[in-house]
């Protein structure tokens, strides 16, 4: 009776290991899990601002910007007055490029701008009131 319980029962894992393989895509095809996921997605911290050359870190408590699946962003502040702020936008993440292209609203004209993103840092450099503004932000 074991013998015949043992029997059906590899009968029954070599059966569905075949209806197992049979069905499985070729996983080659896909690609690699950061093609398949969004390694990008999450909060980065600005760990680094500076406006014409001077350090501007001194003024926030926090600076962040939130991206969530379906191109949202968030990005949320907090100065050491006490001040607290919030802008919603959103974002394009280019793979190819190692780029993300952040759309935000601005008195009623959608800026749009392109910075590189890689290995969990977005390097930002633009123009702010006749001066180079210079943020690093890094994912936690």
């Amino acid at each position: 009776m074991k013998a015949k319980r043992r029997t059906v029962l590899k009968s029954a894992l070599l059966a569905g290991a075949a209806i197992l393989s049979a069905l499985l895509i070729d996983v080659a095809s896909l690609g690699g899990l950061k093609d398949i996921s969004k390694p990008y997605l999450g909060t980065y911290e600005c760990e680094e601002i500076f406006l014409g050359g001077e350090d501007r870190s001194g003024v926030f408590e926090y600076l962040r910007i939130e991206l969530s699946d379906g191109g949202k962003m968030m990005l949320y502040y907090r100065e050491k007055s006490g001040k607290k702020g919030e802008a919603e936008g959103k974002y394009t993440y280019d793979r190819e490029a190692k780029t993300i292209t952040l759309y935000t609203d601005f008195m009623g004209r959608e800026l749009k701008r392109s910075f590189p993103l890689e290995g969990g840092e977005i390097d930002i450099s633009a123009r702010y009131g006749g001066k180079t503004l210079v943020m690093k932000f890094v994912r936690k």
